[in-house]
């Protein structure tokens, strides 16, 4: 289940980054 999360945080953390700030990301990162 854990390797499903990160997969998802890495697609978000990219899509983010690219339309959010780094504050946004952190958040989601967490």
């Amino acid at each position: 289940m854990e390797d499903s999360w990160t997969v998802t945080v890495d697609i978000f953390d990219v899509r983010l980054t690219h339309d959010v700030s780094e504050g946004e990301v952190r958040f989601i990162r967490l």
